[in-house]
């Protein structure tokens, strides 16, 4: 978008996420990263929360994470997002304490090989 700027040209094609299927999309530039820098219509939910999650080429650390593992990150990590988007600068520790589910692991269970898959959990 940026060169189109700098040139005066005018943008073709507009690139939407649309991961919720309602139909309506987001536009990539509403995000810095992952986090939304701008806030949808009548507080409709923003797309690319589930997109970020998928990957067509994963990486190593990526590809060694069990699948129940992986949902569950998956899991909280929408929790997360969507607790964020409830309220723009929560007190610091609210989010944590408001997902949902049981307590987080132990950062070192998340990693591929840690104690919660060498348990079978």
């Amino acid at each position: 978008m940026e060169f189109y700027r700098a040139e005066g040209r005018l943008v073709t094609e507009h690139a939407l996420l649309d991961d919720t299927g309602d139909g309506l999309g987001t536009p990539a530039d509403w995000f810095r990263g992952i986090h939304p820098v701008k806030k949808a219509a009548n507080n409709a939910s923003l797309d690319g929360y589930r997109a970020h999650q998928f990957h067509l080429i994963p990486s190593q650390s990526e590809a060694r994470l069990s699948a129940d593992l992986r949902a569950d990150r998956n899991r909280l990590e929408l929790e997360i997002m969507q607790l964020r988007e409830q309220k723009a600068e929560p007190p610091r520790g609210t989010l944590l304490r408001k997902a949902r589910g049981p307590p987080l692991p132990d950062r070192r269970d998340l990693r591929p090989g840690g104690r919660a898959e060498r348990r079978g959990g």
